[in-house]
């Protein structure tokens, strides 16, 4: 699954209806592109390439990361914390105190990527499972 296929998802979870637009056919309905899977952004008519409308770039815009996250209940941000700490490279390690512990952590979830924050939420809410990567 890509990035972008991702990003559709993420933003049909959260209330958008992202739609493919030709310059020359305006919108493409979903069902079209589902017929043309193989030409999957290119218009079934003119072969013009296709634009996506009303779908933030999740893994590539932190901003659009962040205004993602704002939609995760209260009960949900741990497991996606955890997801995301384990995306981004955190690992536990024994000898650590706890404090040292916690404050790697935290650096990792405060400085994770768009691509892992939206990797995570997905995770999170089910939207793809982790072998879909």
């Amino acid at each position: 699954m890509t990035n972008e296929e991702k990003s559709i998802l993420i933003a049909k979870h959260l209330g958008k209806d992202p739609v493919y637009t030709c310059y020359k056919h305006s919108v493409i309905s979903e069902e079209r592109m589902q017929e043309n899977k193989e030409f999957f952004n290119v218009c079934p008519w003119c072969n013009v390439v296709l634009t996506l409308e009303d779908c933030p770039d999740y893994f590539n815009d932190l901003n659009a990361a962040h205004e993602m996250e704002k939609a995760l209940k209260w009960e949900q941000r741990k497991q996606f914390h955890s997801k995301l700490a384990d995306i981004s490279g955190f690992s536990y390690c024994e000898a650590d105190t706890r404090e040292e512990t916690d404050l790697e952590w935290a650096c990792h979830i405060c400085h994770a990527e768009a691509k892992d924050r939206a990797e995570a939420f997905g995770l999170t809410l089910n939207l793809w499972m982790a072998s879909q990567k």
